[in-house]
């Protein structure tokens, strides 16, 4: 302690003028001789308190005059401030708010601690200094927006809206926008203060130290004080169970056990109304894999243990129905089954390969397909169909709008196709039957957006050489944008093309898929092709409608009806009346998509997407040494600033207090 007016301190011996005020005048009092004595012994109780009383009334004058004059020097300590300086600075707050920072302890989270910290250095900083925020947890957002800056004052309210977010983290790219922002600031001393609690999956892609030249850097590690321990479910997928039933998954589950304790619980696996609930052991310090085989009644399900200190992460969502369902839809079934279409797309999809996905594959008649079966499907294929109603034509045209995938082959039902309807699938209507003789086949798919799709497709086009095509049908002229010819003759007639259609795409193959109008069926180059197909059109489902995303992702929402509407796990409902990105999926959870066409109140469909923590944030391993620990070695780095911390507030307040029980023992004398 230190004081700015110590000559005052001289006059301390005032404070000792009430004792020897006292002394003085007990020594010169009269003694008074009187009778009753007795009186004053019955007393002696009385006495004792009032002697009391006296001496604490003379202690608290004493004290009260020393606290006056010690508040005329002006006491005061030094301490070094946080990151700030006596003069404005340039000053740019980088927060982590991704999900470990959520990790409770003690009733506090790292994230308290960090907001706390925070605090702290901004109250320390001169008004006049300029102030960026930057948040880590995804998207890296920073406030204000680039041009502008915040006085300390309005950075401190700002933080205190703040809450740690349920999305993964990114402090490199944080650190990259918060050494961006400062230097754009004004010219003055360029200060950043980081804090996190610095897990080693959170350091990937940060800025060389050279970068920070310029720059004073001073961290905090939120973490300090916690043991970092978590439990979590950090997979979980779900395949088909093909030695059960086509009705079964295998749901496989991956276990987390970041604790010191081994973890002996139980894992619950649910789906519809269906649960398993298992306890199982995991070794601290390792992820640990379970497999659970169920019926697969619902879209999707959920597996859970019991709540830690990290609860968000506790409970992961997964599809429960894979994206490899196909759906044939058989135009012209034979009395021979192995003469017609689906026996052979049965045998190409069928055909046990590695590395290479089971297909689900289902079977319906043209009459009886329903929106029912489409929901079911994630691929359709129409083989020789010509006979179907204009609502399941539209009803296909909104399933491919959405992301699905159709495979259409020609045939002698697909020529007799004459109703206009059929133009929301087809580039146009099919209007003769061409013959051809032995003709090679050219690869023109360079529209193809996947490179690797093209690459199989001309490797597929090389073993077409050997396929002997004797019909062709013929599409007219006038077809829309969007399509386009994957593969031709070399008479330049198309072979294979292609539509998108909104998020989807529809492949027509202009002649048949069974050995009616070629050979092709008998060839090495049947089953790579109809496997590829499948293939390519899955590829337009996994870019739009991924069945589990991460939060803070976007999700397309592709609208072919009138509107749809998106039910949050809250409850909440946001309505799209166009095809847009959906992006309030800051919440884990199952989100409902439902399609309504007009003004009707039930929805024409619907559809499921799930929201799941990222992994990585699951991990709470950290580095050997916290970046930054050192600013020396990260940048030029002047001494901390001191700051003058004053008492005489603090002291007044004492002497207040002081005066008040003064008046207070006066009044029981």
């Amino acid at each position: 302690m230190a004081f700015e007016s110590s000559a005052f301190l001289w006059a301390l011996p005032i404070a000792l003028v009430p004792l020897i005020m006292h002394f003085y005048m007990r020594s010169k009092a009269p003694s008074v001789q009187f009778d009753a004595m007795m009186f004053l012994v019955l007393e002696g109780g009385s006495t004792a308190t009032i002697r009391w009383t006296q001496a604490i009334m003379l202690a608290v004058r004493t004290l009260l005059i020393a606290v006056i004059i010690i508040i005329f020097a002006r006491p005061y300590v030094v301490r070094p401030a946080v990151v700030g300086a006596q003069g404005p600075v340039s000053l740019v707050v980088v927060l982590d708010d991704s999900l470990s920072m959520r990790l409770g302890s003690a009733g506090f989270t790292p994230w308290d601690h960090a907001t706390a910290k925070a605090m702290d250095m901004l109250s320390e900083l001169n008004p006049e200094s300029e102030v960026v925020v930057v948040a880590s947890g995804y998207p890296v957002r920073s406030w204000p927006p680039v041009g502008e800056v915040w006085t300390p004052q309005k950075a401190r309210r700002h933080i205190l809206k703040m809450t740690a977010t349920m999305a993964r983290g990114d402090l490199g790219q944080a650190t990259k926008i918060g050494l961006e922002r400062v230097r754009l600031l004004g010219p003055r001393q360029r200060r950043m203060f980081i804090a996190s609690d610095f897990r080693s999956s959170d350091l990937v892609g940060m800025p060389d130290p050279e970068e920070f030249h310029g720059v004073t850097v001073n961290s905090f590690d939120a973490l300090f004080h916690i043991v970092p321990e978590n439990r979590a479910i950090i997979s979980a997928v779900a395949v088909p169970d093909r030695t059960v039933s086509t009705n079964r998954v295998k749901v496989a589950v991956e276990l987390l056990n970041g604790s010191l304790e081994p973890f002996d619980d139980v894992l619950t696996v649910r789906i519809g109304l269906a649960s398993i609930a298992r306890r199982v052991e995991c070794p601290p310090g390792q992820v640990c894999a379970y497999e659970f085989v169920m019926e697969a009644n619902e879209r999707f399900g959920e597996v859970r243990i019991p709540s830690d200190e990290l609860p968000e992460d506790d409970v992961r969502w997964f599809s429960a129905r894979s994206r490899n369902s196909v759906l044939i839809v058989n135009g012209a079934p034979r009395r021979q089954a192995e003469e017609d279409e689906e026996f052979f797309l049965r045998k190409a999809l069928q055909l046990k390969i590695a590395d290479s996905p089971v297909y689900t594959l289902s079977r319906v008649y043209p009459d009886d397909m329903s929106p029912v079966h489409l929901a079911a499907a994630d691929i359709v294929i129409l083989a020789n169909v010509g006979g179907f109603r204009p609502a399941q034509i539209q009803a296909l045209a909104d399933f491919v709008a959405r992301g699905g995938g159709v495979l259409i082959s020609a045939g002698d039902n697909f020529d007799k196709i004459t109703d206009e309807s059929w133009n929301a699938l087809l580039p146009s209507l099919p209007v003769e039957r061409l013959f051809v003789s032995s003709p090679r086949y050219i690869i023109s798919g360079q529209d193809l957006e996947q490179s690797s799709s093209l690459n199989m497709l001309q490797e597929i086009g090389r073993l077409l050489d050997d396929v002997d095509i004797s019909w062709l049908s013929f599409l007219g002229v006038g077809w829309p944008q969007g399509s386009s010819v994957l593969i031709q003759t070399d008479a330049s007639l198309p072979l294979l093309v292609e539509r998108r259609i909104g998020s989807g795409a529809v492949l027509l193959w202009l002649s048949t898929l069974d050995r009616d109008w070629t050979d092709f069926p008998l060839r090495p180059a049947y089953a790579p092709f109809v496997r590829w197909a499948v293939s390519h059109l899955q590829s337009f489902m996994a870019a739009l409608g991924r069945s589990s995303i991460t939060v803070n992702d976007a999700r397309r929402v592709s609208l072919t009806t009138t509107r749809a509407d998106v039910v949050t796990p809250g409850g909440e409902i946001i309505t799209f009346k166009s095809s847009g990105e959906f992006t309030q999926t800051s919440v884990p959870g199952v989100y409902l998509i439902n399609y309504y066409e007009g003004s009707g109140a039930e929805p024409t469909g619907s559809d499921v997407f799930l929201v799941n923590t990222d992994s990585s944030e699951s991990f709470l391993a950290r580095p050997n040494e916290i970046p930054f620990a050192d600013t020396e070695e990260v940048a030029p780095v002047d001494p901390l600033p001191e700051k003058k911390v004053p008492w005489h507030p603090w002291l007044l307040g004492v002497a207040l207090l002081l005066f008040i029980a003064e008046a207070w023992l006066r009044g029981r004398v």
